[in-house]
């Protein structure tokens, strides 16, 4: 009669696991590009870098959709940039950050630092017609899974939606 107990409570926790969509995603995990998982914790740790220098705006809440999107589309631009054998500099590099101060002041802190490198590649190439001609055949090809708090992924606009596939709220 125990193990029959036993049996039953973890196939309805399973059950219940698998209908709210807890089953399929590690919470831990913010996104998926191709094979390269990407951390909430790096998330969050880049979107508090943005909050505190961004006092406009510093709900750090409020960024993390965003360093989602950014990580997201700059992952694919790596992919990119190593399929067309592209070269970018670190002189190339600090004429973005140069641009905004923002910019500058997230390549300066570590919690940002690879962001902001990935954030400038992406931009430089996105900046050439030819690469960008050449991300927008490769990006909707690329396998990307968000975690639902942060929205949905959609591949023909290369971008997050503000629709959540969660049925909780988004953390934002």
């Amino acid at each position: 009669m125990k193990k029959t107990a036993v049996k039953l409570v973890a196939l309805v926790v399973t059950g219940l696991l698998l209908l709210s969509g807890c089953g399929k995603t590690n919470p831990n995990i913010a996104a998926t590009v191709g094979s390269e998982q990407v951390s909430v914790a790096t998330v969050d740790a880049v979107a508090k870098v943005i909050a505190a220098n961004s006092p406009e705006s510093p709900n750090w809440g409020g960024w993390r959709a965003p360093v989602v999107q950014v990580i997201v589309v700059s992952r694919i631009g790596a992919m990119v940039k190593q399929q067309a054998g592209i070269t970018i500099t670190d002189v190339q590099r600090q004429q973005v950050y140069s641009s905004n101060e923002l910019y500058a002041a997230l390549a300066k802190d570590e919690a940002s630092k690879a962001f902001m490198s990935d954030f400038a590649d992406a931009t430089l190439m996105l900046n050439d017609s030819n690469v960008a001609a050449l991300f927008a055949q490769v990006a909707p090809t690329v396998p990307v899974t968000v975690n639902p708090v942060f929205g949905e992924w959609d591949p023909a606009k290369v971008q997050l939606t503000g629709e959540t596939g969660s049925l909780s709220k988004k953390l934002s």
